[in-house]
């Protein structure tokens, strides 16, 4: 999660305003005019911006403060809700969303004491999942070198793991990616996961040079210059024996997905799977 000090400006007599960064303004997909929805906790302020499909979908609600309500709570989140109302006694909700912060951390919580009626925040549904990708891998890369707290590294792998599947479901209901590509990146980023747990069990058992191998492969899922990364899948996958045998079997799928990859992107022409005859 990104952060920046930015001072409050006085506008006319009774007015105040923040200047937000274009990069942010960008990547939310937002422009001069647009509305967003501000959100006051007591502690924060939370600006989310307001969609016409999330308008039309309306606020859902989800009653209870169990483990049925925590998955519901999950699915809402993986499918781009952005306001739920909750229903439940106010301990059991603050409960229930305690437990539910480590897994998604940037949710806000506007509960009311005397009330059963509580809404739920969950702010960060613009987020380009290019980025998101790209985040993904080089806390892969962190993880595998160390490079920070592992526990730290580990929750936020978790929590940019789940925005990217967020991401990639808004982006197939506006249909603005191939379904193929999206199913890929899916799979990436579960086998990336799988791949950091079984080395991280290895400890300082997993040779530098295999750690820098796999770093480097990783690289070459989200890079543009697919001829190099096929180059790079095709050398890996040659030396696949110097590896343990369970880390063999993930980097032989993101070798392949990056093939994949190759293959669907029929306009780059290159000599690996479209020779010139």
């Amino acid at each position: 999660m990104e952060s920046e000090t930015r001072k409050i400006m006085r506008i006319g007599p009774r007015s105040s305003a923040v200047v937000l960064p274009s990069k942010w303004i960008r990547e939310l997909g937002l422009k001069h005019g647009d509305r967003v929805k501000l959100f006051y906790s007591g502690a924060k302020i939370i600006i989310t911006p307001l969609k016409e499909d999330e308008l039309a979908r309306g606020q859902i609600m989800i009653e209870g403060a169990n483990t049925v309500a925590s998955a519901k709570l999950k699915a809402a989140f993986l499918e781009g809700i952005t306001n739920i109302k909750l229903k439940a006694s106010y301990d059991e909700a603050i409960k229930l969303l305690q437990s539910l912060k480590e897994e998604l951390p940037s949710m806000v919580f506007i509960a009311s004491p005397e009330g059963q009626y509580h809404t739920v925040v969950f702010p960060d549904i613009g987020i380009d999942h290019a980025s998101l990708l790209v985040k993904l891998c080089e806390l892969f890369k962190k993880m595998m070198r160390r490079e920070g707290e592992l526990h730290d590294l580990a929750m936020d792998f978790n929590y940019t793991q789940l925005l990217l599947v967020r991401s990639l479901k808004m982006k197939l209901y506006e249909e603005a990616i191939d379904v193929a590509d999206a199913l890929d990146v899916v799979l990436f980023a579960k086998i990336l996961g799988e791949l950091a747990s079984s080395v991280l069990e290895r400890g300082s058992n997993l040779d530098e040079e295999v750690i820098d191998a796999l770093a480097i492969l990783v690289e070459q899922y989200y890079a543009k210059d697919l001829d190099h990364a096929v180059r790079i899948a095709s050398s890996t996958l040659i030396k696949l024996d110097r590896m343990p045998p369970e880390i063999q079997h993930y980097a032989s799928t993101i070798a392949e997905l990056i093939f994949r990859k190759c293959i669907r992107d029929r306009a780059c022409r290159c000599k690996h799977f479209f020779p010139k005859v």
